[in-house]
């Protein structure tokens, strides 16, 4: 049953983390769409932490915690204008080559799979900051979601 919970968490955690890291691949970071795509997170993140009466200490890690990965998306999205380039670079040759094409994919992919760990190590630390009661309520949150 712990390692249900603890998965259940770090499914969470990652899907908050997908939601910022998707957002800033698809979206970039510029202009506006940094501040909305944070005020989405930081509104989502504090209404969890409100309905589970976290503490003051508890929200200051989770929030850095937070801070740190909504960064890590932002340094993810920041190589997708390179990447972008790269794309249309290939497209515009009269043969595009085929191994820089995959490469570009693989590396990409590499890039993501990092971002997922540092996602599920984040999740890891949301669940030691919590108590039983806590994680729990995330739980029931999460399942309750899950079935609709």
């Amino acid at each position: 049953m712990r390692s249900k919970r603890i998965a259940i968490l770090v499914l969470a955690v990652l899907g908050l983390t997908a939601t910022a890291g998707t957002a800033f691949a698809w979206f970039g970071h510029q202009g506006g769409q940094h501040s909305r795509i944070k005020s989405f997170i930081d509104w989502r993140v504090n209404e969890v932490l409100d309905d589970i009466d976290a503490t003051a200490k508890q929200r200051a890690r989770v929030d850095t915690i937070k801070a740190r990965m909504f960064a890590l998306g932002a340094e993810h999205a920041k190589s997708r204008p390179v990447v972008r380039a790269a794309v249309l670079e290939q497209w515009r040759a009269q043969t595009p080559d085929a191994r820089a094409v995959h490469q570009l994919v693989d590396d990409r992919m590499d890039e993501l799979r990092a971002l997922a760990h540092q996602a599920a190590d984040a999740a890891l630390e949301v669940h030691g900051t919590l108590n039983a009661k806590q994680r729990a309520a995330i739980e029931t949150m999460i399942t309750e979601r899950m079935g609709r």
